[in-house]
């Protein structure tokens, strides 16, 4: 601002904050009043008084910095947290909603024309953007994990029949077949226990059986190490089906206990 008497002439100047574009001067000090594209605001950010100085030009006494607004603030951060979750399985509507007030937060901050704003209204804006793009591909893995988890849980219609089960030379050994009575080729477990005498821990076995075709008959035979746990077992032991499931999903047990 350039003044050349003692008593500088109120009119408006270019902002010595750097807050806005223009800033109005009283001819004592800096007032609230200020301008960004022709557009008149009240800075709530009050500087200090500015006074005329021997050399002819005000001082403005500016001690507060620009400080950014919390809007822009929070279309940043929304934007970068939509941005990395929006894409993971069952996070997918919280990461959506975060990238789209990212989006919506920046474009309200940049809007206000303030420098200090732009950096991170921009920020919110693309991120939150790219989070939304990626909200499709959050849908598309969290359809992948609930299928597989589902052929887990419910896998097609089986007929099971155990037709040997016994213990020899140290070994539990267990022969079987399972029809698949489905219309799509499915893999099997068999989830075995073999009751004996004592309430002991660890007579609970595992088969696997893939590959069965609709309405064919899978065979196995698997022999276990009986370490022990089989030694108050009967000859003629009884293997009961506790459960058939699918394959583990993702190769991780959901349900150790079933």
């Amino acid at each position: 601002m350039d003044q050349s008497g003692s008593n500088p002439k109120a009119d408006w100047y270019q902002d010595p904050s750097g807050r806005f574009e223009h800033r109005y001067f009283n001819g004592v000090a800096w007032t609230a009043d200020v301008s960004t594209g022709g557009l008149r605001y009240v800075d709530p950010v009050v500087l200090g008084s500015a006074t005329a100085g021997g050399d002819g030009r005000s001082d403005p006494g500016v001690g507060a910095r620009p400080r950014r607004d919390r809007i822009a603030t929070a279309a940043m951060v929304l934007g970068i947290v939509g941005l990395s979750i929006s894409w993971l399985p069952f996070l997918v509507v919280p990461g959506a909603i975060c990238a789209l007030l990212g989006v919506t937060f920046g474009v309200v901050a940049y809007r206000r024309r303030r420098p200090e704003n732009r950096s991170f209204a921009i920020t919110g804006a693309v991120t939150g953007g790219a989070g939304i793009l990626m909200a499709g591909v959050g849908v598309w893995t969290t359809s992948i994990v609930f299928d597989v988890v589902d052929e887990f849980e419910n896998p097609p219609p089986y007929d099971v029949e155990i037709t040997r089960c016994a213990v020899a030379e140290g070994s539990l050994i267990v022969e079987g077949t399972i029809e698949n009575l489905g219309d799509k080729t499915a893999d099997y477990r068999v989830l075995l226990t073999v009751p004996g005498e004592r309430a002991l821990t660890g007579r609970n076995v595992t088969i696997e059986v893939d590959d069965v075709d609709p309405e064919e008959t899978g065979t196995f035979r698997e022999s276990f190490a009986a370490d022990g746990r089989f030694d108050d077992v009967v000859e003629s032991p009884i293997c009961l089906v506790r459960d058939v499931t699918g394959p583990l999903p993702f190769g991780v047990d959901i349900d150790p206990d079933a």
